[in-house]
């Protein structure tokens, strides 16, 4: 039943939606209050992806910002378009270099695409700039696992939880990543070993080194 209608695009609906069922519109004072990464998620809550996009690309179109860049990437993400993603997140970085959950994410992307040393020093520098934030560590324990390194993922999962904050639904990631670790340790051999230094600082202590020792600086690759 029909019985009430979008200010945006004038689709018809029912007085208990919250969002048009056409463009994804927030309807309420509470959808529109929550903002429109939290209006997103309500979207794809209901599977409505396209209209989840469409959201975020209204306010991007009225305000650019790393959050919405970041949000948005992930969307891109849900529907199989990496390419899409990895531009968001790289405008997300040109305006603001520091936005660490952006590095985890192109971190994630170089990862799944074998490039794990580009993963490691951009997941090293996303921890130093933001040591505690949950979606950094949990990256950082996909980097670890897929290297097979249980014990280190364990224990940024463990950091991540300990430490508070972030979402409901990335809590509820890190601690399913972290029951599934758990078994997994008890299950089979792990390897067990330390966090080495990125491939960066390690060319850095090579090149220092050497030049201290009198012999000619490698040159940076």
């Amino acid at each position: 039943m029909t019985d009430q209608y979008c200010p945006s695009c004038g689709s018809g609906g029912r007085s208990s939606d919250a969002f048009c069922r056409g463009c994804g519109c927030a309807l309420t004072d509470d959808a529109r209050a929550a903002g429109p990464i939290a209006e997103a998620e309500m979207l794809v809550e209901r599977g409505q992806l396209d209209e989840a996009i469409a959201t975020v690309q209204r306010a991007l179109g009225a305000a650019e910002s790393p959050d919405l860049h970041v949000a948005i990437s992930t969307l891109y993400l849900r529907r199989g378009d990496g390419a899409g993603a990895r531009r968001a997140l790289d405008r997300a970085i040109a305006l603001d270099p520091a936005c660490a959950v952006a590095h985890a994410y192109v971190a994630g992307m170089d990862l799944h695409a074998g490039r794990v040393a580009d993963a490691q020093d951009r997941l090293d520098y996303a921890r130093d700039l933001a040591p505690d934030d949950l979606i950094v560590r949990i990256k950082r324990a996909e980097y670890w696992l897929r290297l097979g390194i249980f014990d280190n993922a364990r224990g940024e999962l463990r950091h991540a939880l300990q430490n508070g904050g972030g979402s409901p639904q990335n809590r509820a990631i890190a601690e399913a990543m972290f029951a599934s670790v758990e078994k997994r340790s008890r299950g089979s051999f792990t390897r067990k070993t330390v966090a080495l230094p990125s491939l960066g600082a390690a060319k850095k202590l090579f090149r220092h080194g050497a030049a201290r020792n009198g012999a000619p600086a490698e040159a940076e690759a």
